[in-house]
């Protein structure tokens, strides 16, 4: 056991200690601190070591000063554990045999922690005290969203009141050079030093490769540092986001549907990101997720795909929805996207090459798709179209990938001649392939055949567009050909009216007349991709209607439609067993779904609670400081003698995040406190378990032991609810 300065650590000291140490190495101000070290301490071995220990006391300590005694455990504030709130940490000591008798007391904490098997030899730091303004602590990355954010918090005085949980503390945070406050009281310390200091946590942040908690003080003229150490609270969380998704499959969506979409369409998502950045080791399946039948894309794992491209921090958060929206971003190119372009430039060419030769591949594309039309009619038995499954997904992944891929190239074409016209006031010439489209849409075709009754019009449509429905890639939609009141609707408010081209026609220049028609061959081609595509994808549901036809002839299915309401194994592993339940269980989930309004953005992979508004007859606001969503019974707790009625699964409520309630997290579904901060050992420690928390829920304390709550700890949200409200 001995003593040594702060400049004399080494690596194989506590992570804590040796930490301290490089802080000071890289010019941060820190206070003086000296370290006890030995390979474990105990309270035998500090006080067979008594006079040696307060001879050196007495020698360094200034009897005008005050200290404190923390502890630096071996393993403590590892990358792998915090260790909060395990050990003790002494305050506001004058005397040698005051900062002796704190030494035994954290000598006794360790003791107090059973086993360690760390390689790094135990410390007990003594440490002059700062005289702080205010004191608190900064988070190099949100410990919640792992958002990159700087968020610090400040009380005024002794920091302890955070660690504590008693105190709401002020909130801000450093994003993208600007400071924003998230509490009513601001800070008084001049921003310029707030600033420089956040910059300080990034830098060293970046030296040591993790994010970092500081817990710092104000002296009034500085920032101090009294302690640094590893996040091991990080949580990011999936954030899923329906605005693209919607476009793709909107409304409900069926199982069988899901199930068949995910590995066609996303697996070409993923062939497109890896063409452009490489392995990215994404599966189809993680790209999005369904909640309550409605799909949403995991914004989350894109968002990791772009910042592989070299995509800026600002614009992977605001992609996510998890961007403060008081900043402002502006799109910038990166060094990383820089490096990208060459493989961007070798997509292109090929996206290029493709597009020129799009009639050619789609003529092939198309001759394939009437093969296996072929194939799915002459099936003779539920083997034989099962084989046929895998064919039609391979061969609809092809189209899927046009789909991506042409969509791009065609705006490419079109943005000029769309940027050129969006002011003109003026009729414009037709289309130089006006009778082309015809062929391939809808609008176009009964333009071209106005001349013919209803009647002719109507089965030509059949005879041409038959195999559209209200949504490509939702196949359990019926057809037009098999629901024809969806034609007669159309043509009954199809405009058959001929354009007027013999006056009002502009002078155009041939610039503009050549963007025209680079922009109407663009259209076309769109037109036709559209056409072959739906086609293709429509087989689909000719081959589960066959399947689906088996399984009613043995009684598996009440209705050949109810195959829709199956997952792809079920059908895939069918055996006889029926599945009437569950096609009626699934129909009656999705009849509830549909009187839920769902938010356009989901944090975390737990769905969503959906609650009508006159459910909740209460609403408490406070902090997200574990992310989570939870409902359950409320159980308050106001001390010792409440922890036996809490149950597993319970909401406990209490005053504040103190360190005492740590028995009660192995059996808490949440925790809610009416105080608390970041820093509190309870917030810690439930990042660490991911048991949700909200802290600062002001009044929380009101409510009800058993009272129904809702814990959003996404959004620091605590909702009552009614006895009967039930989550869906």
């Amino acid at each position: 056991m001995k003593w040594v300065t702060i400049d004399e650590a080494v690596a194989n000291m506590s992570y804590k200690f040796f930490g301290l140490s490089e802080l000071k190495r890289s010019g941060i101000k820190i206070p003086k601190t000296y370290g006890l070290v030995a390979d474990r301490i105990t309270v035998e071995a500090v006080r067979a070591q008594r006079p040696m220990i307060e001879d050196f006391l007495a020698a360094q300590l200034d009897a005008d000063m005050r200290y404190c005694v923390r502890s630096a455990k071996g393993e403590e504030d590892s990358l792998d554990s915090s260790k909060a709130g395990q050990f003790v940490t002494v305050l506001d000591l004058a005397t040698v045999q005051e900062v002796y008798h704190g030494m035994e007391e954290v000598a006794a904490s360790y003791e107090a922690v059973a086993g360690s098997d760390s390689s790094k030899q135990d410390v007990i730091m003594v440490q002059e005290m700062i005289k702080p303004v205010y004191s608190g602590v900064l988070f190099s990355k949100n410990p919640v969203t792992s958002a990159n954010e700087l968020l610090l918090e400040a009380v005024q005085g002794l920091g302890d009141q955070l660690v504590q949980g008693g105190t709401a503390p002020i909130r801000l945070k450093y994003k993208w050079k600007q400071l924003l406050y998230d509490s009513d009281e601001q800070l008084p310390i001049p921003a310029a030093k707030v600033v420089s200091f956040c910059r300080d946590a990034a830098r060293v942040e970046r030296r040591v490769g993790v994010p970092i908690d500081v817990e710092w003080a104000y002296d009034g003229s500085a920032f101090i540092w009294l302690q640094v150490r590893p996040i091991t609270t990080g949580q990011a969380y999936n954030v899923y986001k329906n605005d693209i998704a919607k476009n793709y499959l909107p409304g409900l969506i069926k199982p069988l549907v899901w199930d068949i979409n995910i590995p066609v369409v996303n697996q070409a998502w993923v062939e497109l990101l890896e063409s452009i950045i490489g392995d990215t080791g994404l599966h189809p399946e993680e790209l999005a997720k369904p909640f309550h039948y409605q799909a949403y894309f995991n914004m989350g794992v894109l968002g990791g795909a772009f910042r592989k491209m070299g995509f800026r921090e600002a614009f992977l958060e605001e992609l996510q929805g998890i961007h403060d929206e008081r900043v402002q971003v502006k799109f910038r190119p990166t060094l990383g996207m820089l490096r990208m372009l060459p493989r961007m430039a070798s997509v292109y060419r090929r996206f290029q090459n493709t597009y020129r030769n799009l009639d050619k591949e789609l003529e092939a594309y198309h001759q394939r798709s009437l093969q296996l039309e072929t194939a799915i009619a002459e099936a003779r038995s539920y083997e034989q179209l099962l084989e046929l499954l895998p064919q039609l997904q391979a061969h609809n992944q092809k189209g899927a990938m046009y789909n991506i891929i042409l969509p791009l190239m065609i705006y490419s074409k079109q943005r000029r001649y769309l940027n050129a016209v969006k002011d003109m006031q003026m009729q414009l010439p037709a289309s130089a392939y006006l009778q082309e489209n015809a062929l391939y849409e809808p609008d176009s075709f009964l333009s071209w055949k106005r001349t013919r009754s209803r009647e002719e019009q109507k089965a030509l449509m059949l005879e041409r567009f038959g195999h559209f429905s209200a949504n490509t890639n939702d196949f359990s939609q019926p057809t037009w050909r098999e629901k024809q009141d969806i034609l007669d609707t159309l043509l009954a408010t199809a405009d058959g009216s001929e354009a007027d081209t013999s006056e009002g026609r502009p002078v155009l220049s041939r610039r503009f007349l050549r963007q025209k028609a680079k922009a109407d061959l663009a259209t076309h081609k769109k037109n036709k991709l559209s056409y072959f595509y739906a086609y293709s994808y429509h087989l689909f549901r000719k081959l589960f209607l066959r399947l689906g036809a088996v399984m009613v002839e043995q009684d598996a299915l009440a209705a050949v439609d109810d195959i829709f309401y199956l997952n792809l194994d079920d059908i895939v592993q069918f055996a006889g067993a029926s599945y009437q339940a569950k096609a009626a269980r699934v129909k009656e989930d999705m009849m509830k779904a549909q009187e839920y309004r769902l938010p356009a953005i989901i944090k975390g992979d737990e769905p969503p609670f959906i609650l009508a508004e006159s459910e909740i007859q209460d609403r408490f606001q406070g902090y997200p400081a574990s992310a989570g969503r939870v409902q359950g019974p409320a159980r308050v707790v106001r001390g010792l003698e409440d922890f036996g009625k809490v149950d597993e699964g319970d909401i406990i409520v209490v005053q504040n995040a103190e360190m005492g309630y740590l028995p009660l997290l192995r059996k808490a579904g949440a925790i809610v406190a009416e105080t608390g901060a970041m820093l509190s050992h309870i917030a810690i420690l439930a990042r660490e378990r991911r048991i949700p928390c909200v802290i600062s829920a002001k009044n929380i304390m009101d409510v009800a032991d058993g009272t129904p709550l809702v814990v959003d700890a996404y959004k620091g949200e605590v909702l009552v609810v009614e006895d009967s409200a039930q989550s869906a």
